[in-house]
């Protein structure tokens, strides 16, 4: 278990790297500079913390600042019909 939070933490570092503004963007919320992985489809609703398979297997993550991801965090509704979100019934390759 513990390989798998080595990989995650190799996953953050890459994609904030990667990624060096805020995908969310919030109006009047957003600070620009992302410094968390946002997953779409959380490991509650049956997504992953790690890389999927595929043609965009980091799909599931968004590079957020702390004001987006929070907000995300506090408004699923919303989150939701911004797309940042997605339920557990639904597929999240479908949405993008």
């Amino acid at each position: 278990m513990a390989a798998k939070y080595v990989e995650r933490r190799k996953l953050v570092s890459r994609l904030l790297k990667e990624r060096p503004v805020c995908e969310a963007h919030l109006p009047q919320i957003c600070t620009t500079k992302p410094e968390h992985i946002h997953e779409i489809k959380t490991r509650g609703r049956g997504g992953n913390i790690l890389p999927g398979h595929g043609p965009n297997p980091d799909a599931n993550f968004k590079a957020v600042c702390p004001p987006c991801h929070q907000y995300i965090t506090e408004h699923p509704k919303e989150a939701h019909a911004l797309g940042l979100v997605v339920h557990a019934w639904e597929d999240l390759h479908e949405l993008s």
